[in-house]
């Protein structure tokens, strides 16, 4: 029996700027197999199409980094990447189309070596004894392919590049950083061109075809950068918030703990509602937290809180490169946590679900605590039939993911499954969705007019689905994107926290707010 050939068609983008006025898509159709990369798929096109698509070639091995396109919406190497039915192709974003999938990287990488200074600057220094860890970092980064995936996915360079040289660039100044020999600056050289502009959305390190932990390379700079006192006004600031009210916003702790009054809310228990400086830091997020309370204790879980006695959980410090006094607040907050006896923190905080789950357990000795998000907890009573979940009436909603709820933790699916649950509740994803559809929030960036233009584009990716209704997890990013409706004047846009439309489907907490 002869098996029936399969074909998949696929949309390619085509624009020769020479003779078009504006670009398009073309459908072709193609011969499939398990292992079609792009490349292959290409060639089989224009061959039999005679489509005489523009795509560059190069090693074919995935080590040169020129075959570099983006397949719908994540760049990939075409001589690596997989196509499947329905796939758009596209240059990678960010550069100049010079015809169809072929891109000028030049410009960009002249320009951003120069800013650089690529090499040895100064007078040879001689022998240097090196520290293995550093020679190591550096290593790592050394086998970086110049693929430009990164740069294309970036949001702080696409959207605001004179304050974010690129993540590619960013690993040559510390690649070199680490390097025993290198006898430039590069550690004020990082801080110039936007080390702290880099909004940790971690997207560069998902795409990087090598498997290179960009962020991580980030915060190891930074650790530099605070080792040398080189630090941005916006860092200094998050700084001495924490470390003056323990609270990275600078909210003072008695409005902090506020939004408990009338709750009745324990000191002490086995689970330990972690309120955190986000959701504490607004008259809005602290309504929020009343309504997650609400909803708990309808579920039958009674939760305690430490009122003005709960500390800032200290992630902005690590993310921000503060290595010891991150440490030293974990050894203080576990201390703290232990005196309370407490064996389970439930929290709404993505990030600092982060810092606990993950970063404790290094820096704290014996930090052993279960540590779940709201999210997670309200997932897993839905699944066992715990809760019944009322209509709010037909309604679409387009749902972005927070990077560190989807990218640091891996809790994309949740979300997802609560927002199918609620009668009447339709949720549509943006027009590239893998598994994930966060760019980023921008809250991390120290410069905030960084973090508003990534949230104003963000906002327009959403909105570009044609819904109107914006539902997130996390109170950063509520703020953001609320903040980009605001300055889009988009006052017809309504921009909610997943909390907030949970309670608005369950009777008992609906009739109390």
């Amino acid at each position: 029996m002869v098996e029936e050939k399969r074909t998949i068609r696929l949309k390619v983008f085509r624009f020769n700027p020479v003779v078009d006025s504006e670009p398009r898509y073309e459908t072709y159709e193609t011969s499939w197999l398990p292992s079609l990369t792009v490349s292959m798929a290409l060639d089989q096109i224009n061959r039999d199409h005679r489509a005489n698509i523009a795509f560059r070639k190069g090693c074919r091995e995935a080590t040169c980094g020129a075959c570099c396109i983006t397949v719908d919406g994540f760049p990939e190497l075409a001589c690596r990447g997989i196509v499947k039915d329905g796939d758009f192709i596209d240059p990678i974003q960010g550069f100049e189309v010079i015809k169809d999938l072929v891109v000028d990287r030049t410009k960009s990488t002249s320009d951003a070596f120069r800013k650089i200074k690529y090499g040895r600057e100064g007078q040879p220094i001689g022998f240097v004894p090196a520290k293995a860890e550093e020679i190591e970092v550096s290593r790592k980064l050394t086998i970086c392919i110049d693929c430009h995936g990164c740069n294309s996915i970036c949001p702080p360079m696409l959207y605001t590049s004179e304050k974010f040289i690129g993540p590619m660039y960013m690993l040559n100044i510390v690649r070199s950083m680490f390097n025993p020999l290198e006898d430039y600056d590069r550690v004020t050289q990082a801080v110039d061109v936007g080390l702290y502009n880099c909004t940790l959305c971690r997207h560069c390190t998902i795409v990087c075809p090598k498997n290179i932990d960009v962020a991580d390379g980030i915060i190891l700079a930074r650790r530099r950068a605070v080792e040398k006192g080189i630090i941005s006004d916006g860092v200094k600031e998050v700084f001495e918030n924490i470390t003056k009210t323990d609270s990275f916003s600078g909210v003072s702790v008695d409005e902090r703990a506020s939004w408990a009054k009338g709750l009745n809310l324990p000191k002490k228990g086995d689970i330990l509602l972690f309120a955190s400086c986000h959701y504490t830091a607004t008259e809005e997020t602290r309504n929020i937290l009343k309504v997650a309370t609400v909803i708990l204790q309808s579920l039958g879980l009674d939760v305690a809180y430490l009122h003005e006695e709960e500390p800032c959980c200290g992630a902005p410090l690590y993310l921000y490169g503060y290595e010891k006094e991150f440490g030293e607040k974990a050894r203080k907050t576990k201390e703290t946590l232990d005196k309370q006896g407490v064996d389970e923190i439930l929290t709404l905080s993505p990030i600092c679900t982060y810092a606990f789950r993950e970063l404790y357990p290094k820096y704290a000795k014996n930090f052993d605590l279960n540590v779940k998000t709201f999210i997670e907890v309200f997932a897993e009573k839905l699944k066992a039939g715990d809760v019944k979940l009322n209509s709010v009436g037909k309604k679409a909603v387009v749902y972005h993911d927070s990077s560190h709820l989807a990218k640091f933790l891996g809790i994309v699916d949740e979300p997802r499954q609560i927002l199918g649950s609620i009668p009447g509740v339709k949720t549509v994803e943006p027009r590239y969705y893998h598994g994930i559809n966060a760019i980023s929030d921008g809250y991390m960036a120290a410069d905030k007019d960084v973090g508003l233009e990534i949230a104003k584009k963000r906002l327009e990716q959403l909105l570009d689905t044609g819904v109107n209704t914006v539902v997130t997890t996390g109170a950063s990013d509520l703020e953001w994107l609320r903040k980009a409706a605001q300055s889009l004047g988009r006052k017809d846009v309504e921009v909610i926290d997943l909390i907030e439309l949970i309670g608005r489907s369950i009777k008992e907490v609906r009739q109390n707010f």
